[in-house]
């Protein structure tokens, strides 16, 4: 914690210059501590008088002392109420006390407070402060000392060093004119210190660090909580860049909340165990998990966050959006089985920390988020599993495992103009029934509606376990020849949601 000065205005350029000193004087101060608790012990140990250098330590020990209570005087006058207020106003206090031993007609036993200039050394409890780790903004680290916490700690520095100051003044007293027991005493406080800084100044800030990271980890994506805490600077940096986006929905929610008569204690274990899975797959090809949306979770790959291409980040993607859904197929839950995925890639989207200035979310931002949350909304009415937008298919191209097919062309809900999308299935999934759907999409197209509706039936026959997407286009198919359009007719099918 850093003694803070108020914004200083045109009338107060000197005292904030004033400020600025005190506060870089900070580690001089503390050579200057160092150097008197030495000069202090071997003048106990004899020293100087053997050397000679007596009156030399004397004067040297004067001017210390003066240095001390200028530091505390200026900061007085500087500083003034916020400073008498913190833990540190007591701290320069006890370090500035031993000039009354210079004083003339004093006993001498006043001398033994010269070692309170040990207690100098609290001044580097401050990096032990988590807002000092993080590098967090001023502004932050402010109203962090008002915090019940900071006013705890401002309450225990307080009674240390009180406490430490009466103790050891309380042992000298007892020890008496023993020099030789002074001498002792006072290194093995030293040394004591000394340990208990080294500890609190790296192990204390090490746990500190580890615990803030874990807590980032889980409060925010991997990639971002690791650039975050390396580069705290960046939490308000925004870019823009390409990115690829997808929107995993879980399908059968409603129907598990049902079949588990409410127990959301169940419903909360069967959903986390279905993105555990899912999430997994995205962790394994680098995606930034962006955010949980009931049962949905999104996630995108894109900005200077994670390295590669706009066409890597594609091919990422939907690696990721096949094997999320056969790893939720591979765990048998019995209330999730199977995903709903919508994906687009956006050639500019806005990548960083959104929010107010209380609260903070690192997410994308564009039109083609809203896209891919649109066609994972339309997965159900096409009876697809994945859709893809025309810009994800020619990026990330031929995908090792994925099998693609186009279902055709789509509008969707909040879009004026229809798309082509893509359906990116595992690989193992593939057989003859895809061409013979996407023939089928084609006769549509062509209104040859007869021929269309007998290509996706065989399409539907010849998938084991059948084809959800072949069936939406074959009763379309048989609607159309019973109900033969008018001129003009659009081919693209409307999707609602």
């Amino acid at each position: 914690m850093r003694e803070r000065h108020p914004t200083a205005g045109p009338d107060d350029a000197v005292p904030a210059t004033l400020a600025r000193l005190i506060e870089a004087s900070d580690r001089p101060m503390l050579v200057a501590t160092i150097f008197a608790v030495a000069a202090y012990l071997a003048q106990l140990a004899g020293l100087w008088p053997m050397l000679g250098l007596d009156t030399a330590y004397r004067r040297f020990s004067l001017v210390v002392d003066l240095v001390f209570l200028a530091d505390l005087l200026l900061k007085l006058l500087v500083l003034r109420g916020p400073y008498l207020r913190s833990p540190w106003f007591l701290v320069d206090l006890v370090a500035a006390l031993p000039v009354l031993g210079s004083l003339p007609r004093m006993p001498d036993a006043i001398a033994a407070l010269r070692v309170v200039r040990t207690l100098r050394f609290f001044r580097l409890l401050r990096t032990v402060r988590m807002v000092r780790v993080l590098g967090m903004f001023r502004a932050a680290e402010e109203a962090a000392g008002d915090s019940p916490e900071g006013r705890d700690f401002r309450r225990a520095l307080y009674l240390a060093v009180v406490s430490y100051t009466g103790m050891f003044m309380g042992v000298l007293a007892a020890v008496g004119e023993d020099r030789r027991a002074e001498l002792f005493l006072v290194l093995g406080s030293v040394l004591g210190m000394i340990l208990i800084l080294v500890v609190t100044r790296y192990r204390v800030r090490d746990l500190s660090a580890q615990q803030v990271r874990a807590l980032l980890n889980v409060a925010l994506p991997v990639q971002v909580a690791r650039h975050l805490f390396a580069h705290p600077e960046a939490a308000g940096h925004t870019e823009h860049a390409p990115a690829t986006v997808i929107f995993c929905d879980l399908v059968g929610f409603t129907e598990a909340v049902e079949g588990l008569d409410g127990d959301l204690d169940r419903l909360k274990q069967h959903l986390e165990a279905a993105f555990d899975v899912v999430v997994d797959a995205h962790v394994e090809q680098d995606l930034i998990v962006d955010k949980f949306i009931g049962d949905a979770v999104m996630s995108f790959r894109g900005g200077s966050l994670v390295p590669g291409s706009a066409q890597d980040h594609a091919a990422r993607v939907v690696r990721a959006a096949v094997a999320g859904s056969r790893a939720l197929a591979a765990l048998g839950d019995p209330y999730f089985r199977a995903l709903k995925v919508g994906g687009a890639s956006a050639e500019r989207a806005v990548i960083g920390a959104f929010g107010t200035s209380r609260r903070l979310s690192y997410t994308v931002l564009g039109d083609d988020v809203n896209l891919a949350s649109r066609l994972e909304a339309a997965c159900g009415q096409v009876g697809a599993c994945t859709l893809f937008c025309p810009r994800t298919r020619a990026l990330a191209g031929e995908v090792p495992g994925v099998a693609w097919r186009r279902i055709g062309r789509v509008r969707v809900k909040g879009k004026a103009d229809d798309i082509e999308v893509f359906e990116a299935l595992p690989a193992e999934e593939a057989g003859p029934w895809l061409a013979l759907y996407e023939e089928g999409v084609r006769r549509i197209e062509a209104q040859d509606f007869a021929l269309a509706l007998d290509r996706l039936s065989a399409a539907d026959q010849r998938r084991q376990g059948g084809d959800p997407a072949s069936r939406v286009q074959a009763r379309r198919a048989a609607r159309l020849v019973d109900e033969p359009p008018g001129p003009g007719w659009d081919p693209a099918m409307s999707v609602t949601k």
